[in-house]
């Protein structure tokens, strides 16, 4: 759950919208020009990976922990590797209680996790890139 609080946190310094006052964060903070170009094209490459991981992330920091009362908990493999399963991605925006969550997908939390942290680096790796280009 923490690693779903961390991928939050990253979307958000990139780009927020502060109730109230507007866009926030590093590319609301940024000059229009090839930098800030650049910083876009990544994180919108990074984006589809993110945007369900947002909506587990909430239901997390609102509601508890993803395993609830019946959702399957882990399970040791043959191979002694854990398997801890991973909710199907949700159909509306927001998870109200862990009796939505769906298990259709075969989706585990280690593969899942690994998926968008390889998105969330390529995008960092990229921003990092495009500062060490200027001048």
């Amino acid at each position: 759950m923490n690693a779903l609080t961390w991928i939050r946190a990253v979307q958000e310094r990139v780009r927020r919208n502060d109730r109230g006052q507007g866009p926030a964060g590093l590319l609301p903070s940024l000059k229009d020009g090839p930098l800030k170009a650049t910083i876009e094209s990544h994180f919108a490459n990074a984006t589809p990976a993110l945007h369900d991981a947002r909506k587990f992330d909430n239901y997390v920091l609102h509601a508890g922990a993803i395993q609830g009362g019946s959702t399957p908990g882990f399970a040791v493999l043959p191979d002694g590797k854990a398997y801890f399963p991973f909710p199907d991605d949700p159909t509306t925006n927001r998870i109200g209680t862990w009796e939505e969550f769906r298990y259709r997908d075969g989706r585990d939390a280690l593969s899942y996790l690994d998926k968008i942290f390889v998105a969330v680096a390529t995008f960092i790796d990229g921003m990092l890139d495009a500062f060490d280009a200027q001048p």
